[in-house]
């Protein structure tokens, strides 16, 4: 018997990336896209979290650099959002993996409003765009999704045997 454990294949992480970029892409009436969870930005934090070993600072500025092209706006907004997202999970991630669902909530809450906050922040400096509170209700919703999306993920994280 060979215990061995699998690496966990890169093709299960671009797939849960591709399908959150096809989530966020897609068409919905302007008011429900205000209120969008960011679904990249959920498996930015699931797989920082679970293997930082692997992943890291630079992985999530070429996340976050991918989803400027294909969502449009400024080019590098959400590199430099999820760069941070990346550096905050990255010295916390230890520590995340302890806390219980609730606490594990209320950080991801915390990191989307940040990413939602410096994504504003960017936007209305560069492109000039109205400053509002809708990034609120987006994380809000975001730190909602965040015990169904890493169960989700979870399960297939020990189907490939990676567990750390």
């Amino acid at each position: 018997m060979n215990n061995r454990r699998r690496e966990l294949p890169i093709a299960l992480l671009l797939a849960t990336f591709v399908g959150a970029l096809m989530l966020m892409m897609l068409s919905v009436p302007e008011v429900v896209r205000f209120i969008r969870p960011d679904f990249v930005a959920l498996m930015l934090i699931f797989w920082l979290v679970r293997i930082p070993e692997n992943l890291g600072i630079g992985f999530a500025w070429a996340v976050g650099f991918i989803y400027d092209g294909f969502v449009g706006g400024f080019l590098g907004q959400h590199a430099l959002s999820f760069s941070f997202i990346a550096y905050i999970v990255l010295v916390l991630h230890q520590r995340i993996r302890m806390f219980g669902a609730l606490q594990q909530t209320l950080l991801v809450l915390f990191l989307l409003l940040l990413d939602q906050m410096i994504d504003s922040w960017v936007a209305m400096v560069v492109l000039g765009n109205d400053y509002n509170f809708y990034f609120v209700l987006n994380a809000l919703l975001g730190a909602l999704c965040w015990p169904a999306v890493s169960a989700w993920l979870n399960r297939y994280q020990r189907m490939f045997a990676y567990a750390n």
